[in-house]
């Protein structure tokens, strides 16, 4: 029988957590308090685009210059903050394979099928974040002693998915390239 998928998928690397979904934690991000510090990068993420609308409307092509080396600048600054507070939790990047629809990745815990998880992802080495909720459809023992997690994605808000998708054709063209 023929396997049909909705969204196509793709190998990826990433930093990636999941954990058992708790009715007391409401939010994504409280089941992961060590990447606290991507809350920050988030919000850098929205200065930079509530600042886009008003770096349109100057005029002045020096001042613009200026702007994007600080933005530059910025940008460096906070990525390498970034690498080194994921550094410092002991996460290791894993090879992933992931669409707009779920997510295979490897765990040190085992779950259950059926069981709701809270996701974490960051990708290598583009350091986008999406934390998300999902569901396991498989949960099996994986060759170094741990468990390879499938899941499936739900309630991820569309801004997420539109940026998961965004960087899903990217990295697709980038792996296309580089054969």
């Amino acid at each position: 029988m023929e396997e049909r998928r909705e969204f196509f998928r793709i190998d990826d690397m990433a930093f990636v957590c999941g954990r058992r979904w708790n009715e007391q934690q409401l939010s994504i991000p409280e089941y992961f308090p060590e990447f606290k510090f991507l809350q920050l990068h988030g919000e850098l993420r929205l200065l930079e685009q509530d600042a886009s609308t008003t770096y349109q409307k100057i005029d002045d092509e020096h001042i613009k210059h200026l702007l994007d080396i600080q933005n530059r600048k910025i940008d460096v600054l906070s990525k390498y903050l970034l690498i080194k507070d994921l550094a410092q939790t002991g996460i290791e990047p894993q090879k992933i394979v992931i669409s707009e629809g779920g997510i295979g990745f490897r765990s040190d815990t085992q779950f259950v099928v059926q069981d709701t998880i809270a996701i974490a992802i960051i990708f290598t080495p583009s350091y986008l974040s999406l934390f998300t909720e999902a569901t396991v459809v498989a949960c099996n023992p994986s060759l170094d002693g741990g468990f390879y997690v499938h899941a499936e994605f739900f309630k991820i808000p569309e801004s997420d998915r539109q940026r998961l998708a965004r960087h899903l054709l990217a990295e697709q063209a980038r792996q296309r390239n580089s054969r």
